[in-house]
C-alpha cells in the first residue's frame, strides 16, 4: 500500500496534537501512523496516511498546515515537509571501483521493487560500475581519474543540473566531492563508509583490521554537509570471531555497508529522516 507522510518540527504546545488530528479529521483522512519525539522543548513528528485517501494536491495541504500550525506554535522555529505517495524520488548515484553497494541498491530497486525510486544516472571514476549500470539500464557517465579536478567537477555539476535529482547517493564513491558539487547539488547527499573500533583510516582498511585483530567492523551512512562530515542516519556492525581470513572480514564488512546504505536511502525517500542541530531524528 502506498503512503503519504508529513514531518513536522516545532516548539512544544499542549494544543499541537489536537490541532494536527483535527486537521486530518476535517479532511476525512485517517491517520495510519503518528510518531512524536520531544527533545529540549522541540517536537519532532511524523504522520503517515494512505496515499489514495488523502490530499492529492501538496499545495492544498501545505496551505492548511501553515494556517493550522501558526495558531499553536512559534512560526519562527516551525518547519514541515510533505511527501505524497504519488511522488517517486529521483536518486542519482556515484560509485568507484567497489561496486557492491551500487549493485545492492539497484538489485533492490529492480528485483525486489524497493525502495520506490527512479535512478536517472550513475557517475563513476572507474569502468566496473558501467557493467552494473548497463545491467539495469541506468544511464552511465564516466569521469576518468586522469581528468583534472576542475574537469570532473564541471562534468558532475552538468549531469546533476540536467537530471535534477531529489537525492544523491555516494555508493562507495572513493573520490572526495568538491565543495562546488556539494553547493550545487540542490538536494541531500548521502554517503556510506566503513567503521571500525578502534578507528582505521586507510584505503586498505580491511587488511589493517585483519592485521590488528579487530573484533568489530561496521558501516556508517550519513548526510554530507561538508566533504567528509554530516549527521548520521544509519549504523550497523558485525563481531569478528577467530579464524576469519582477511577476505572473510572484507566480505562481512561489505555486507554491512550494503545494508546500511540501502537502509539510509530507503529512510530518506520514505520521509523518515529530519535534521536538526547537526543531528538526525530517524523514525522507524
Amino acid at each position: 500500500m502506498e503512503f503519504s507522510a508529513l514531518l513536522i518540527r516545532c516548539h512544544e504546545s499542549v494544543n499541537l496534537v489536537p490541532s494536527i488530528t483535527n486537521l486530518f479529521s476535517r479532511n476525512h483522512v485517517t491517520i495510519n501512523k503518528y510518531v512524536q519525539y520531544n527533545d529540549t522543548g522541540m517536537n519532532f513528528i511524523r504522520v503517515e496516511w494512505s496515499a489514495d485517501k488523502g490530499w492529492q494536491d501538496k499545495q492544498e495541504l501545505t496551505n492548511q498546515l501553515n494556517h493550522e500550525l501558526v495558531t499553536v506554535s512559534d512560526a519562527r522555529d516551525t518547519e514541515f515537509t510533505v511527501r505524497l505517495g504519488s511522488e517517486v524520488p529521483n536518486v542519482g548515484l556515484f560509485c568507484s571501483t567497489q561496486t557492491h553497494v551500487l549493485a545492492e541498491l539497484l538489485n533492490r530497486l529492480f528485483v525486489i521493487k524497493e525502495p520506490k525510486i527512479n535512478v536517472p544516472f550513475v557517475i563513476s571514476d572507474d569502468e566496473p560500475a558501467r557493467n552494473i549500470a548497463d545491467q539495469f539500464g541506468v544511464p552511465f557517465f564516466y569521469t576518468p581519474p586522469t581528468q583534472s579536478v576542475s574537469q570532473v567537477k564541471d562534468r558532475q555539476v552538468e549531469i546533476i543540473q540536467r537530471y535534477k535529482p531529489d537525492l544523491i547517493g555516494l555508493a562507495r564513491y572513493d573520490a572526495l566531492l568538491t565543495q562546488a558539487v556539494l553547493d550545487n547539488a540542490g538536494c541531500p547527499i548521502v554517503a556510506v563508509h566503513n567503521s571500525f573500533l578502534p578507528s582505521v583510516k586507510s584505503e586498505k582498511a580491511y587488511s589493517l583490521a585483519y592485521e590488528q585483530g579487530l573484533k568489530l567492523v561496521g558501516a556508517t551512512s550519513r548526510i554530507l554537509e561538508t566533504k567528509e562530515a554530516g549527521p548520521i542516519i544509519e549504523q550497523d556492525m558485525v563481531k569478528l570471531g577467530p579464524g576469519l581470513s582477511e577476505r572473510d572480514i572484507s566480505l562481512l564488512g561489505q555486507t554491512v555497508e550494503r545494508k546500511v546504505f540501502a537502509t539510509a536511502v530507503r529512510k530518506l525517500v520514505e520521509h523518515k529522516v529530519m535534521v536538526y542541530n547537526a543531528k538526525t531524528i530517524v523514525f522507524d
